[in-house]
C-alpha cells in the first residue's frame, strides 16, 4: 500500500493531523497492508503509527538532515517479514548527502527502500517533485539506475499518466493501468492519478485498488505483488 499521508502540521483546519488521526489508524486496522509506503509523513506521525499499529516496524530518514529533521518517505514493515537491507537515498547528484537538492528543484527529494527476505523482493518508496520537471526525469533516471529486480516502484509521483518521464519506467507495469480514477483529491474535489504502483517484468500482481476513504488529501493504493519464480522470469 502507498500513502501520501499530508504531512502532520499541515495547517488543514478540520482537515488537520489531529482530526483525521483517528480515522488513519481505523483504516490501517481495516486493511491491514503487509508493507505501507508513506509520504510526507513526519516523524511524530511515524512514531503515532507504530504506537497504534505494533505489527509494524517502520525504515527511512528525515530528508533534511538524514536523521530524523523533514518529511519522511517511510516504510512500514509488519514484523512477520524479515528486513535484508534498507537504505534511503537523496534523488540529486549526490545521493547519499543528506539534504542535497542539485536538480532545480526548491525541496529535497528522497526515495526509501527495504529488501525482503521472503518474498524476495525489493521496494522503492518515492516522492518525486511537485513543480520541477527536469528533477522529475533526472529522479526516475536515477531510480532505473539503482532498482534491483525483482522490485516495486510505489510512491506519490507528482505528474499525470501522460508525462513523458513514466516513459522512462518502460518495462515496468503500472498495476493500474488504464485507470482514470484519480489518487489526488485535495480534499474538495477529485482531481489527477498522481500515484502509482509500478512492478518490475518478474513481479505478478492482482487485486489493484484506490481506496476510498477521504483520510488525506490523497487516496491510499495498494495491490497485491508476488516475484515470480526463477524459472518463470
Amino acid at each position: 500500500m502507498s500513502l501520501n499521508l499530508r504531512y502532520g502540521t499541515a495547517p488543514d483546519g478540520p482537515n488537520s493531523w489531529e482530526h483525521r488521526r483517528a480515522a488513519v489508524m481505523s483504516f490501517l486496522e481495516r486493511t491491514t497492508p503487509d508493507v505501507l509506503c508513506t509520504q510526507e509523513a513526519l516523524r511524530f506521525q511515524i512514531d503515532e503509527i507504530l504506537l497504534a499499529n505494533p505489527r509494524f516496524v517502520s525504515v527511512g530518514l528525515g530528508r533534511d538532515d538524514g536523521r530524523a529533521a523533514g518529511e519522511h518517505c517511510a516504510v512500514f514493515v509488519d514484523r512477520s517479514l524479515t528486513v535484508l537491507e534498507k537504505g534511503t537515498f537523496w534523488f540529486s547528484d549526490r545521493p547519499f548527502m543528506p539534504g542535497s537538492n542539485d536538480w532545480g528543484n526548491r525541496l529535497p527529494r528522497i526515495c526509501t527502500w527495504v529488501r525482503l527476505a521472503e518474498p524476495a523482493l525489493t521496494i522503492y518508496n518515492l516522492h518525486l517533485d511537485h513543480e520541477h520537471q527536469g528533477s522529475r526525469l533526472k529522479s526516475i533516471r536515477l531510480i532505473r539506475s539503482r532498482a534491483v529486480n525483482p522490485c516495486v516502484v510505489t510512491g506519490d509521483f507528482n505528474m499525470e499518466p501522460d508525462n513523458p518521464a513514466l516513459s522512462l519506467l518502460s518495462g515496468f507495469q503500472d498495476v493500474m493501468a488504464g485507470s482514470t480514477e484519480p489518487t489526488f483529491h485535495g480534499w474538495d474535489s477529485l482531481q489527477s492519478r498522481i500515484d502509482y504502483i509500478f512492478a518490475s517484468p518478474d513481479v505478478s500482481f492482482a487485486d489493484a485498488n484506490i481506496h476510498p476513504e477521504v483520510i488525506s488529501d490523497h487516496f491510499a493504493i495498494s495491490a497485491s505483488v508476488t516475484p515470480m519464480p526463477s524459472e518463470a522470469r
